[in-house]
């Protein structure tokens, strides 16, 4: 499965969560997942691992994405983002 056209979104926390607990999610568009017609823009679970050598995510409830390009405004409102993501 693959998301394209993709940013980082951070889940509700309160002000005593702790900085790496915040849990971050993926949004974008979804492609070969069977519960979704392809293009689909979808919020993933919280992000579990995280494999920079195969440019991929598994999130909470198990499901394993290959993360393409990703959006534009994202990329140009956060500059290198998507470098500091993978990092």
């Amino acid at each position: 499965m693959k998301i394209e056209n993709w940013s980082l979104f951070q889940g509700e926390v309160d002000g005593y969560t702790a900085p790496e607990l915040i849990p971050v999610h993926i949004i974008g568009e979804v492609y070969g997942n069977p519960k979704f017609t392809d293009g689909t823009r979808i919020r993933t679970a919280c992000l579990e691992d995280v494999d920079r050598e195969k440019k991929t995510i598994t999130t909470h409830s198990g499901s394993v994405y290959e993360l393409a390009a990703a959006d534009e405004e994202y990329e140009s409102l956060y500059p290198n983002a998507v470098q500091r993501f993978w990092e």
